[in-house]
């Protein structure tokens, strides 16, 4: 548990203030790795000499080292005692937080448009306007810790990397997607029939001179009832590496398909609707990402048209509400003697989104080859957040299966055959699930707000 998180984003700027006022101001004891953070000092003198000095911190305590010995206790800075102007400009998680004060005055003014900070502090000194400006962040750690992690392009929640972005995903992609999506089993004359799906994926999204990498193994599971009802389950895990630290996150969403073409007369057009939930986790090797736990509901709608020769068009409509809760609000936790209480985050995403398949009559290792392209819309109201709005623009290309008949696979009758050692039946058993999967591999770009480049390449199999 994060017993003081905000001295893992905020100390770096006490840190950058102590070489304004030329106190030592007290730091945590602990020395741990977080973000690679990096810092920009500038001293100017009243000659007109200025000094800059560039820095890059692996953890807090080499941070307030530097500063405490290149700059605070560095002779040349301060010969005549003459309260330079100095501007200490940090990036913590790439939101930019500027510290400065201007040349022989005392006020000390902290600015950041990326975490929505614009303060002064004017006392009878640099050192007691420093104290009050630790009072403020001491006050205001909660609200703080929330615009920390939201606010960031590439930040762990609310980033185009993030959570939230990544999770509108998933939900969109809970019963297939592309040429996989199940809405289209019913126009290929292909049984529904329950199924195990397996993408493994990568991304990499740049912004800002910064790099979040991310890989996810998202494991679906179709349980179909009877006449194209189905319960749906969706296993999202992501490992993110952000600069170097992990962030890691994981949740299970459901659905339940109701298949409106079969309540209502659609003609060719085949419609489904989605209830969803979905719950999860996320937390991170760096102390100023507050643990959460995610929650959310929403509704999907699924259009299958087809549109002959082969081509299929799958229109996607999406609602979801998302709630992040701290684990802080469950048990009480201090900074300082403060008690922690971080607001919670909430937004309503609408995704919207079309996948144009086209099925070939070209065969590879006797399986038709399939292909699709994809655009999605996605758009976030609520708590403000790095981003409220993104794009994606997919390609991938796959093989359907050798047969479009439905194969039962129970696992009690298997592992009663594994027991016995049947392997005949068996072999016969997993050659026919095997000639029902179908493979793909695909691509996606994204164009977000502050985001320079983002793509994703996956590789899927269902059986």
């Amino acid at each position: 548990m994060l017993k003081q998180p905000i001295y893992k984003s905020i100390s770096p700027l006490l840190a950058g203030l102590t070489a304004i006022c030329g106190a030592t101001i007290a730091f945590p004891s602990y020395s741990l790795d977080f973000h690679p953070t990096t810092a920009v000092a500038t001293i100017t003198y009243a000659n007109g000499n200025v000094v800059t000095e560039n820095f890059a911190f692996k953890s807090e305590q080499e941070f307030s080292d530097t500063l405490e010995n290149k700059i605070i206790s560095n002779p040349n800075y301060d010969l005549t005692q003459e309260r330079p102007d100095i501007v200490v400009i940090a990036d913590i998680q790439g939101a930019e937080v500027t510290v400065s004060t201007a040349k022989g005055s005392n006020l000390l003014r902290m600015t950041s448009k990326d975490l929505n900070i614009d303060q002064s502090f004017d006392a009878t000194s640099r050192s007691e306007s420093t104290k009050q400006l630790e009072t403020w962040v001491k006050d205001h750690a909660s609200g703080l810790i929330k615009e920390v992690n939201t606010q960031p392009s590439l930040s762990t929640i609310g980033g185009a990397s993030g959570y939230l972005a990544r999770t509108s995903i998933y939900d969109a992609s809970i019963d297939g997607e592309g040429s996989g999506s199940n809405v289209l089993r019913d126009i290929n004359n292909t049984e529904r029939s329950s199924h195990l799906s397996v993408l493994t994926g990568f991304s990499n999204y740049d912004s800002k001179g910064r790099s979040a990498k991310v890989y996810n193994l998202p494991i679906s599971f179709n349980w179909e009832i009877a006449n194209g009802w189905a319960l749906l389950f969706n296993v999202p895990l992501n490992y993110i590496e952000t600069d170097g630290v992990a962030s890691y996150s994981g949740s299970v969403g459901t659905g339940l398909r109701i298949p409106m073409s079969k309540l209502i007369d659609t003609g060719k057009v085949k419609w489904d609707l989605i209830p969803l939930f979905r719950v999860g986790a996320i937390g991170s090797d760096q102390n100023s990402i507050e643990t959460s736990v995610i929650y959310s509901g929403g509704l999907q709608s699924n259009v299958g048209v087809p549109l002959g020769n082969n081509y299929s068009l799958v229109i996607n409509n999406q609602y979801n509400h998302y709630t992040v809760t701290s684990f802080s609000n469950y048990e009480t936790v201090k900074v300082n003697g403060n008690v922690l209480d971080v607001p919670d985050i909430g937004n309503d995403i609408y995704r919207n989104g079309l996948q144009l398949i086209k099925d070939f009559d070209y065969k590879l290792v006797g399986r038709t080859l399939t292909s699709s392209v994809s655009f999605a819309d996605t758009r976030i109201s609520g708590t403000r957040l790095a981003i409220d709005n993104q794009q994606e623009i997919g390609f991938s290309i796959g093989l359907r299966g050798l047969t479009k008949n439905k194969v039962e696979f129970d696992l009690k009758e298997t592992a009663d055959d594994v027991l016995n050692t049947r392997v005949a039946k068996l072999k016969k058993k997993l050659k026919q699930k095997a000639d029902g999967s179908e493979y793909r591999i695909g691509f996606k770009y994204t164009r977000a707000d502050n985001i320079d480049n983002a793509f994703g390449v996956n590789f899927s199999s269902t059986f």
